[in-house]
């Protein structure tokens, strides 16, 4: 009677396949150091290992454009002539033991390599090609193996991670069949291509030298916690942007309101026009593209290498100097549920924006929400508290007039202070 025997040693899964009582010389296939692989290599180095709370041993969006090779180094034994060490993948909980798996029309499981013929007794690395592994998700699998290329990277269907199986089996090269006696190897990995959706920004909250970005969190299952980007950095001056100081011309101050949001401080650049430029710029789908400054900010020609974006894979590519860090954390917020983040040090009456990507267990940062706009201020004028409050209309000042003179000067002080007072006081940051 066939059974499957599971053994867990140090994050590896390996399976027993047992047909009938142990024999000398059986074929096996077992992990020559269960700790310490697969290696993780890109461009022939080891990758250096995501930081927690990442998940140190899956596969993302970015390892697969990079080539990542998984490098098993294993101990076979007793393989005879007529006798393969084939390489099998699939998706959970498929079982490539099963011959169907690997020659029905269209199979469930593919080759992640051509066959090893006889191979010999001790230990040797094994490579497998994430992009071979993950991009059978959408294509059609074959039962001969065919190199995929970044394509594959494309493959998964929605922003859930899907785990996956590799399979190292002992397989009589006539049947097909998995070697009686035999013992196998097999690998659980978790491989997540897709970033999550998006949250909704909501309206910045003001305080001195303080902007608090909200969001509504995300409801999925992939969202391990936000990453929050500014415009102008923390990290150094205005480098160009199109954010500019809010000016303040005598005793008042004027604003007006744009379709989708954005400012305009006496003439400013309105938030709403710059959009397009703070946010990377996205290539269409199943393609990918370089973003750079220049692309995020029509003014500076500095460039950010290596910046990946594409539509397809739900990732975004907002450059990381933008990003609002947290000390200790690799997120700027952990935690599904959390949905503010407040930023300190930043300079009265300047504008910043802000936008939120959600990001994965696996790294993978998601497409950026809208940008909200405001400046930090010691005090809240009324058309500030109007439009936090959900106000909409356009245009508008606040004026402090200098004509009226006597009960009339003074009434109207009167008025306004309280005004103000009660409007600074509902614009404060809780």
């Amino acid at each position: 009677m066939l059974s499957l025997r599971w053994t867990t040693a140090a994050g590896v899964l390996a399976a027993c396949l047992v047909l009938a009582p142990s024999v000398a010389r059986a074929q096996s296939v077992t992990a020559a150091s269960p700790g310490s692989f697969p290696a993780r290599l890109i461009g022939g180095g080891a990758q250096t290992p995501r930081q927690s709370p990442f998940d140190a041993n899956g596969v993302s969006y970015s390892d697969c454009m990079a080539g990542m090779t998984l490098r098993f180094t294993l101990a076979v034994a007793s393989f005879q002539a007529g006798q393969q060490l084939q390489v099998w993948g699939s998706v959970q909980p498929i079982d490539c033991t099963q011959t169907g798996a690997r020659t029905s029309s269209p199979p469930t499981c593919w080759p992640l390599s051509p066959p090893y013929d006889s191979p010999s007794d001790g230990s040797a690395t094994y490579d497998v090609q994430v992009q071979d592994l993950v991009g059978y998700q959408k294509a059609t699998p074959t039962t001969t193996y065919a190199a995929l290329d970044s394509t594959a990277c494309l493959a998964q269907a929605g922003q859930d991670a899907v785990p996956m199986y590799i399979w190292f089996m002992p397989i009589d090269s006539s049947s097909g069949n998995v070697v009686g006696l035999a013992t196998l190897y097999q690998y659980a990995i978790v491989t997540d291509l897709v970033g999550p959706a998006p949250p909704t920004a909501q309206l910045l909250t003001v305080a001195d030298t303080a902007l608090t970005a909200t969001w509504t969190p995300n409801s999925d299952s992939d969202t391990l916690g936000y990453d929050v980007y500014m415009d102008p950095p923390l990290t150094g001056a205005d480098d160009g942007g199109p954010f500019v100081e809010c000016p303040e011309t005598g005793d008042q101050e004027c604003y007006t309101v744009t379709p989708g949001g954005g400012v305009s401080a006496d003439g400013g650049v309105t938030c709403s026009s710059t959009l397009t430029d703070f946010q990377s710029i996205l290539a269409s789908p199943g393609s990918t593209s370089t973003s750079t400054d220049a692309q995020v900010e029509a003014s500076t020609t500095t460039t950010d290498a290596g910046v990946v974006s594409t539509v397809g894979a739900g990732i975004g590519g907002v450059p990381p100097k933008y990003l609002v860090t947290t000390p200790g954390s690799a997120l700027s917020v952990l935690g599904k549920g959390n949905g503010s983040l407040q930023v300190p040090g930043l300079t009265d009456d300047t504008y910043y924006g802000f936008v939120i990507s959600a990001v994965d267990s696996e790294g993978n940062i998601g497409p950026p929400s809208g940008q909200e706009c405001d400046f930090p201020d010691k005090t809240t004028d009324f058309f500030q508290t109007y439009k936090g409050d959900g106000g909409a209309a356009g245009g508008g000042c606040a004026l402090e007039s200098r004509s009226a003179s006597g009960g009339a000067a003074a009434a109207t002080g009167v008025a306004l202070l309280l005004a103000t007072s009660a409007w600074r006081r509902r614009r404060k940051a809780p």
